[in-house]
């Protein structure tokens, strides 16, 4: 849409930051690049998330964007 030019978010939502990236940005990564970057050992959310995304790495789909829509999955 014209208001969030594609990005599904717009205003205070996209200020929100996490080490350099918005809601947008971390929906951009795939399974692997997120796995890697919630890889603090001291983030008991960030623990929760790598054992989320664990089987999707194990097998072979770590190339899926967190954001990528399920109509566009064969």
């Amino acid at each position: 849409c014209p208001d969030c030019a594609g990005r599904r978010f717009v205003g205070p939502v996209l200020d929100v930051q996490l080490r350099g990236k918005n809601v947008t940005d971390v929906l951009d990564l795939t399974a692997s690049e997120a796995f890697a970057f919630f890889g603090d050992p001291r983030s008991a959310l960030e623990h929760k998330i790598r054992l989320s995304l664990q089987p999707l790495i194990d097998v072979g789909a770590g190339y899926l964007k967190l954001g990528q829509a399920l109509s566009t999955l064969s």
